[in-house]
């Protein structure tokens, strides 16, 4: 997943100053400041006060960003990952409730196997024992992951064409496009099949058999597989903006 370097930044900043060993000392140092003035107290005290509590708070706050910069730069990192997976997640429920409509269960079925999959790919690539996968198969988890992408954007599409289908009053003007859809659901159907398979050999790998020949072989099956993925994606748009510039009726 790749991550914002800004994003990051303002990660830092902000859990650097909501920290506690931050916040506390700060909020200390106001509080004593208003309070001395609230009291009539002498001004001079609670700015002083004020001024230790900015201080303490600026230390731990410069602590925080420089001399913890790894630890803080790692947390803020986990958060953002965290929170992007948490809103993809809620992004890939509403196209599983979007699917529906399309009462075909082949695509719904589909996107909840792309899932289950991926999750499978992610604990297998945390797996502890893994010494050869772990210094090679990088290439191909991040392959599974973006076809894992590619047929969730495959998916999207097929339900623009199926939208439209249902928009035209003709079955001869219908047809081309659910001939299309259609070819989309069938790629995505071949390339689920072709993840489950690579995710079965790399937990064949995690026992012990095979080696980096056949990782080698199982990234070159991804490659093609995306390939041919893209290749329909490319057609289908193709097709779409066709379609654009003769609306059909």
């Amino acid at each position: 997943m790749a991550l914002n370097t800004k994003k990051v930044r303002r990660k830092m900043l902000l859990n650097a100053l909501a920290a506690p060993s931050t916040a506390i000392p700060l909020l200390a140092g106001l509080t004593a400041c208003v309070g001395a003035w609230a009291t009539g107290m002498r001004p001079d005290l609670g700015i002083l006060a004020g001024l230790a509590g900015v201080l303490g708070a600026a230390g731990m706050f410069i602590t925080h960003l420089f001399l913890n910069g790894e630890e803080t730069a790692k947390e803020a990192i986990g958060e953002i990952e965290a929170e992007e997976r948490a809103d993809h997640e809620l992004e890939l429920d509403a196209l599983d409730t979007r699917l529906l409509a399309d009462r075909d269960p082949r695509t719904e079925t589909a996107l909840r196997d792309l899932r289950n999959l991926r999750r499978a790919f992610e604990k297998a690539a945390a797996a502890p024992d893994a010494e050869l996968r772990a210094a090679t198969a990088a290439g191909i988890d991040s392959g599974a992951s973006e076809l894992f992408d590619q047929c969730v954007k495959s998916l999207e599409r097929s339900m623009d064409l199926w939208d439209t289908a249902q928009k035209l009053r003709t079955r001869t003007a219908r047809e081309p496009i659910l001939n299309q859809r259609e070819e989309i659901v069938l790629e995505v159907l071949q390339s689920i099949r072709q993840l489950g398979q690579i995710l079965a050999a790399l937990q064949n790998l995690d026992a012990g058999e095979g080696g980096a020949p056949q990782l080698t072989r199982l990234g070159k099956e991804l490659d093609q597989r995306l390939a041919v993925a893209k290749q329909v994606e490319r057609r289908v748009k193709d097709f779409e903006e066709q379609l654009d510039a003769n609306p059909r009726e």
